[in-house]
């Protein structure tokens, strides 16, 4: 058993993918048997409070109010996490992305000569890289960690790139049992009705936090066509960031839709739930500029979603065209409605077909045994050097 140190930027109840994973693997790590303790900063205490809260799985989450200045609370986070550590005494420390929290995690090991792990995640590597970017931080973070780990065979070449280390990839999982096949229409019907989709309606999915970077003006372009041509209801599973509500509705404005046209469910806790609104579909649209590996695509797939997709970060490792989902460059964002009307165009055994494939991917190469199967190897790893 190890003593690890999880620290995070976000961490679930908390929305987006970093949470969502970040959550995901820390409890992983505890039913594997290590004693896991995550640093979770929040805004929603004061400054330099720390609230612990012991979840059933055994991981013991600290969370961490932020000052108003990065620096003051990484400064004030130190001296909580030097005091943790006369208490816990930790032999790994996990960063769970490369920028600002997660730096912390890699200086504070290299203060203590613990090992440590740094997980790329996406957005974190492509923030930095540019202008106003610190790269000289995230390069020393990569070089300093006991480990890089990254989210996508994609992010692993522009670590390379950069720092001339290779990266081991560990990829999202998701529940094939959660996330099923399995359809049960009156459930489907009824949930229908609660949010105003009439049955006559196509439903087109987006999940997760709609902002530019997820193509939100070529999802709205693409939800303009389509409706069209045909009654079509846009389905939004997460919420809009308050920041991103204004382009957002302007868009819809200038395309002339209206928020009757869309459904938007906000915050969804429950990966239950989660699924429940997937199956609503009848199709589930990424258009993302640039992404990490999205914990939606894998869920849409392993619900018998289709998907048609942009080839954004390793969105293109998991789709293959035609084969398993529609791969859109991403500077041909405009085909995505053509390419729904390609999909339905195509005989039934061949939709089917493809759906399936998609489902075998997941069951293949995002299970959840598969993940807990290399996180073991990247611990026992780093535990040596």
């Amino acid at each position: 058993m190890k003593k690890i140190l999880f620290v995070t930027q976000s961490y679930a109840p908390n929305i987006g993918g970093l949470a969502t994973s970040g959550a995901r693997i820390s409890n992983t790590l505890a039913q594997l048997g290590h004693e896991v303790h995550v640093l979770a900063f929040t805004g929603e205490i004061d400054s330099g409070e720390v609230e612990t809260e012991q979840l059933p799985s055994g991981v013991s989450v600290h969370r961490f109010g932020r000052a108003k200045k990065v620096d003051f609370t990484q400064q004030q986070a130190l001296i909580f996490l030097e005091w943790l550590h006369q208490q816990v005494e930790f032999d790994l420390v996990w960063s769970h992305y490369a920028w600002e929290n997660g730096f912390l995690g890699i200086w504070f090991a290299e203060q203590f000569g613990i090992p440590s792990v740094v997980a790329v995640r996406g957005n974190d590597m492509d923030r930095q890289l540019f202008p106003p970017g610190d790269l000289s931080r995230l390069r020393w973070m990569l070089e300093r960690a006991t480990e890089i780990v990254s989210v996508s065979a994609d992010l692993a070449s522009k670590i390379e790139t950069l720092v001339k280390r290779q990266a081991t990839v560990l990829h999202n999982s998701v529940d094939g049992k959660l996330f099923g096949f399995d359809r049960d229409v009156a459930e489907v019907d009824q949930l229908k009705e609660s949010l105003g989709i009439q049955p006559h309606e196509m439903v087109l999915v987006f999940c997760g936090e709609l902002r530019a970077k997820k193509g939100l003006p070529a999802l709205v372009e693409c939800f303009q066509r389509v409706a069209a041509s045909r009654p079509t209801k846009l389905l939004l599973i997460g919420d809009i960031r308050k920041q991103d509500r204004g382009p957002f509705e302007r868009l819809l404005a200038a395309a002339d839709l209206t928020e009757e046209q869309i459904v938007v469910t906000r915050h969804l806790e429950s990966q239950a739930d989660i699924a429940a609104h997937l199956r609503l579909g009848d199709m589930f649209l990424l258009p993302s500029l640039w992404d990490g590996l999205p914990n939606s695509l894998l869920e849409a797939m392993a619900v018998g979603l289709p998907v048609i997709a942009s080839d954004a970060g390793a969105i293109g490792e998991v789709l293959t065209h035609n084969e398993s989902g529609i791969v859109i460059p991403r500077s041909h964002l405009h085909q995505f409605a053509h390419r729904i009307d390609q999909f339905f165009s195509r005989p039934a055994k061949e939709r089917d077909a493809m759906i399936a494939n998609a489902r075998s991917v997941i069951e293949k190469n995002h299970s959840p045994e598969l993940e807990q199967t290399r996180l073991t190897a990247i611990i026992q790893r780093v535990a040596a050097k």
